[in-house]
């Protein structure tokens, strides 16, 4: 089947074997390479490249000419592949790269008889091409960079991935596109400029018959083996992935490297024309329909499907599935496909498994899970990494069972794995040495002949202490017969004290919470046992929630309600756990949060301290410090003001300050910091984080490519002392494993705002309840971590409290206009420009001979060029006459799509090309059609659902007789989730449209000198303070 013809395929490949210069040997692949590739591509079953040029061994002059015509002479949706096969250099600085010609001198004269890395990233850059894929066949080629050696412009749509870690752009440029990727449609018409390198900047690369990249390559595609999605269609995520892949199989001691700009799409390559299609046409055709309800569709085929009894067809449904939530440019439809592929995998009830305090040698404890999953995962299977827990499996079923044997804290991973989804259930128990006590120690001992010393006084209380024993006995011998039970040592316990905290916080509160149990517990079964339960989440924006809406029962589903937030809402439910008696949240802010948001209406199950009181319960305290490489420790003073690090051109991911107190606090502390407006905004989507701080650091640590430049974390020093120690850093780094050379971290003091973790302990007074005894022991839980328990807290790396200003965090109020304004500028932006072209645009502005279109277009193109725009937001344009396009007065001139700069160039191009008609004006069916458009894509859910806004420029009032009348706008607005701004231009004003009743509409007058400032208001702009 041909490759369809919607674009045109160029190709150029170089490929030099022999060299002048005697430091350069000869090889043998590039010319094997060149033929090879050229027979794949020119293919039209594979490739359908229309014109495939081959050099080889040229010299350095006429492949720098022959590249710079190939790039130069394209069009906007042309697909051009470079391949280069042959030897490549380092030069003195790091970012330089020379492709060695045929008659290149490596140490004469490299920069006249090379093609060099900086030369060939400029032509690259200035190619109109919109798909450039370029396939580096030599040593050192990750050295390449797109933005070339003297660009500082600071790309972040660039991106460097390795191919067993993510690589540090993707992880410190997180923003929107984490919520709204960039993709389009799932045609062959993905954007951008890929590059695929055989090597790491240090690394050699290896040839045998051919060279190990291009051979991969030409492989995956002659076999169609590249195909991984099944889809068909090979990509070059395909071809990367394929790449590595046939790296591992073949044990090369080399890695792939990709790179990545202004990516926006599935970059199609070519076809497997081996494929034999599993999923239907029909569905197919609806996942590549430009309207995103009929992409919704498909979704919906896509998820029955994944649930088919038919193995191979499900495995493809969830591959294309996978392929859809990465590449839609349809925010709507990238959240059902997440979520379909969510319902449609391997699933367990809990994430962990806590078997509490249990006695080294007892009869093994056990537990099930019930784990569920489609037909494609039927085949699980479970491993445990630890030798004293086992796994079996029983149909659905998985028993978990724990034969405690050396004491001390227990700690393992059970994993499942299947192919619909892997799931992880860590297991948790601490083990106490073996001990026997009470009267049954007594029975024991009189058998070796001696009785002892307290007998005499337990054998006084005979009914209680064999009523203990009996207890135990039962317990121990007939374990089977009450499953659900949960023992302290070998007692049932009498108190279950629930607290709920970080998983950062976790290890000092668990080592804590033994010790407490040991001092209020006693070793007699007929006394008190106390257990203490702790369940750790990511972060405190879950547990600030679910307290402020009374821990809503997860089966307490509204008739009607959305089935996604229901199930998101049931899936919190679960991982949050039962309700707490203690909350340990790692600052003050968050309890004072939870107050501010709480429900004053209807039955309450529990009550915070009284305001105030919060921030003076601090157990331990951790400072917000700047962690940056020991490396570049040198060049960084041993303190900095908060005012420094916003003014130095740090890359620092924060994490969302909603759900991250680390993230909350630090957000916070820079708007301080910032002193106007303008600052401000950079704060706002440079780069984001998850929920947990900890896992950019275990990032940086496992990463495979080289950190940027200026690279630092704002955490609490806690979090350094813990990343160098090699402690566990969150489910990516739950190991201990101390980070590898020249990757340790330096904290640096942060001068002026006092900003810190201050680690409350929230006891949770259940509201209607006379149980004081279960209040009196969440009282002595918290007083317990503020004495005796604190030396467990700063062993963890914590510090003391403090009680004065050296701590001063946010107020409530404070913290929720931080999270308010954050929030709002996380929201992408979707815009609709609709300019005038009626008659009237041809006279000239008053007072002056310039044509009205020039000085509208002009401005347009000033602010357009001056906006925030970003890849995750979406730019079109339209322009609109009466019967402009037939019956209708508007006409689509640059379809909607993401903004990346070749879309904002593709508008600004038309922008200075704009004609004019001599038909009238057609404005209020305009408006509607646009409110109708913007409106088709934007459904409620999301977690940054977007901002649609229609921004309209006009000379004159609406001259269609037939058309919508002004006051009915009003009505079609609120009916949309879509702004409308009106911008009435030179001499025109907007009397007509003072009817249009809507908090969602506004008009502005303009004269020529305020068209610009007009326009850039009307434009996205994330500045601002809270």
């Amino acid at each position: 089947m041909p490759v369809p013809s919607r674009d045109t395929r160029y190709a150029l490949i170089i490929g030099v074997d022999t060299y002048q210069d005697d430091e350069l040997r000869d090889l043998r692949a590039p010319r094997h390479d060149a033929a090879g590739l050229k027979k794949v591509l020119e293919d039209p079953g594979i490739g359908g490249f229309v014109e495939v040029v081959v050099l080889e061994n040229p010299e350095s002059g006429t492949a720098a000419q022959s590249i710079e015509r190939f790039f130069r002479d394209r069009g906007p949706d042309d697909v051009l592949v470079f391949h280069f096969s042959g030897h490549a250099f380092r030069g003195e600085d790091v970012n330089d790269l020379y492709l060695a010609m045929a008659n290149t001198n490596k140490r004469g004269a490299p920069e006249t008889t090379a093609i060099t890395s900086d030369f060939l990233a400029r032509i690259i850059r200035k190619s109109p091409a919109g798909r450039k894929l370029l396939i580096l066949d030599c040593c050192h080629g990750g050295a390449f960079s797109l933005r070339g050696a003297g660009d500082e412009s600071g790309d972040a749509a660039t991106r460097m991935i390795g191919e067993a870690a993510t690589g540090f752009d993707d992880v410190l440029t997180r923003g929107i596109s984490d919520m709204v990727p960039a993709q389009a449609q799932t045609e062959a018409n993905g954007m951008g400029t890929v590059v695929i390198a055989a090597a790491r900047p240090f690394e050699l690369s290896q040839e045998d018959v051919s060279g190990a990249l291009s051979g991969a390559i030409i492989e995956g595609l002659g076999t169609g083996r590249a195909d991984l999605t099944g889809s068909g269609k090979i990509s070059t995520d395909d071809l990367f992935a394929y790449a590595v892949r046939s790296f591992e199989e073949r044990g090369l001691d080399q890695h792939p490297v990709r790179q990545e700009q202004e990516r926006s799409g599935d970059f199609v390559v070519a076809e497997n024309k081996f494929h034999r299609p599993l999923l239907p046409a029909a569905v197919e055709q609806l996942l590549g329909d430009s309207d995103p309800i009929e992409r919704l569709r498909g979704v919906g085929e896509l998820g029955a499907l994944a649930g088919a009894a038919r193995l191979e067809v499900a495995a493809a449904a969830r591959a294309r599935l996978r392929q859809v939530a990465g590449c839609d440019t349809a925010w709507q439809v990238v959240h059902l496909a997440g979520a379909t592929l969510k319902r449609m995998s391997l699933t367990v009830p809990l994430p962990a498994l806590d078997f509490g305090p249990v006695r080294a040698g007892a009869r093994p404890v056990r537990r099930e899970l019930t784990v569920t999953s489609p037909a494609l995962g039927d085949s699980w299977h479970a491993v445990s990494d630890h030798p004293e827990v086992l796994v079996e499996r029983h149909g659905s079923r998985l028993l978990v069972e724990l034969r405690p044997q050396r004491h001390g804290p227990l700690a393992a991973t059970v994993t499942i794995t299947s192919a619909a989804g892997d799931a992880r259930v860590d297991v948790r128990a601490l083990v106490r040495r073996r001990q026997v006590t009470g009267v049954l120690a007594g029975w024991l001992h009189t058998g070796l002949g001696y009785v002892p010393h307290d007998l005499r006084r337990r054998v006084r209380r005979p009914a209680r202490a064999l009523g203990a024993a009996a207890a135990v006995l039962l317990t121990v011998s007939s374990a089977h017969l009450v499953p659900q039970v949960q023992v302290v040592g070998w007692c049932i316990p009498s108190q279950d004290l629930r607290v709920l905290t970080t998983e950062a916080l976790r290890g000092g509160l668990q080592r804590a919470a033994a010790d407490f149990e040991r001092a209020h517990s006693s070793d007699d079964c007929g006394h008190d046992q106390v257990r203490v339960t702790i369940t750790a989440l990511s972060s405190d924006g879950l547990a600030q929630r679910r307290i402020a809406e009374q821990w809503p029962d997860s089966t307490a589903t509204v008739a009607g309600a959305d089935p996604a937030a229901a199930a998101r809402a049931d899936a919190e439910s679960r991982l949050a756990g039962p309700v707490p008696d203690v909350w340990i949240p790692e600052s003050s802010v968050r309890a004072e949060l939870a107050r501010s948001t709480m429900r004053k209406d209807g039955t309450r199950r529990f009550d915070l301290p009284p305001g105030g009181t919060v921030p003076g319960s601090s157990i331990a305290t951790s400072p917000l410090v700047l962690a940056v490489p020991e490396a570049d420790a040198a060049d960084v003073r041993a303190s900095l003001s908060w005012q420094q690090v916003l003014n130095q051109p740090w890359t620092i991911p924060r994490a969302d300050p909603r759900n991250s107190t680390t993230g909350l606090l630090t957000t916070y502390a820079l708007y301080q910091a910032a002193p106007d407006d303008a600052a401000a905004e950079k704060l706002l989507r440079p780069s984001r984080g998850g929920d947990d701080p900890r896992v950019d650091l275990c990032q940086y640590k496992l990463a495979a490519t080289e950190p940027p430049e200026h690279l630092g974390f704002i955490v609490p020093e806690k979090y350094v002392a813990d990343y160098n120690a090699g402690r566990p850093l969150g489910e990516d780094c739950p190991t201990p494993e101390p980070p590898p050379d020249g990757r340790r971290l330096k904290a640096v003091t942060l001068l002026g705002l006092p900003a810190a973790l201050d680690v409350p302990c929230v006891p949770l007074s259940t509201t209607g309840s006379d149980d004081d005894r279960q209040r009196r022991l969440a009282a002595a839980f918290c007083d317990y971590l503020r004495s005796g328990g604190r030396d467990a807290l700063l062993q963890d790396g914590l510090d003391p409290p403090k009680n004065d200003d050296t701590v001063r965090n946010p107020s409530a109020v404070d913290a929720e206009a931080v999270i308010d304004t954050w929030t709002s500028a996380q929201r992408p932006y979707r815009v609709l420009l609709a300019m005038d072209v009626s008659g009237s645009m041809k006279w000239p502005v008053p007072g002056s001979a310039t044509p009205r279109v020039t000085a509208i277009t002009g401005a347009a193109r000033v602010a357009l060029r001056d906006s925030r725009l970003e890849s995750g937001d979406e730019l079109g344009l339209w322009r609109f006459a009466q019967r402009l396009a037939g019956p209708l007065d508007y006409q689509e001139v640059v379809k909607l799509r993401p903004a990346t700069l070749d879309q904002q160039s593709r508008v600004l191009a038309a922008l200075t090309t704009l004609p004019v008609t001599d038909r009238d004006t057609g404005l209020y069916d305009t408006i509607s059609a646009g409110v109708r458009a913007l409106d088709r894509d934007a459904r409620p859910g999301g977690d940054f659902p977007p901002v649609n806004r229609l921004v309209v420029l006009t000379d004159g009032e609406n001259d269609d007789a037939g058309s919508l009348r002004a006051d009915q706008l009003g009505p079609v607005i609120d009916a949309a989730d879509v702004e409308v701004v009106v911008i009435a231009s030179v001499g025109a004003n907007c009397d007509a449209l003072a009817v249009v009743h809507s908090e969602k509409f506004r008009c502005v007058e303009a004269g020529a000198d305020e068209l610009a400032a007009a326009f850039s208001n009307a434009l996205p702009s994330r500045a601002g303070q809270p």
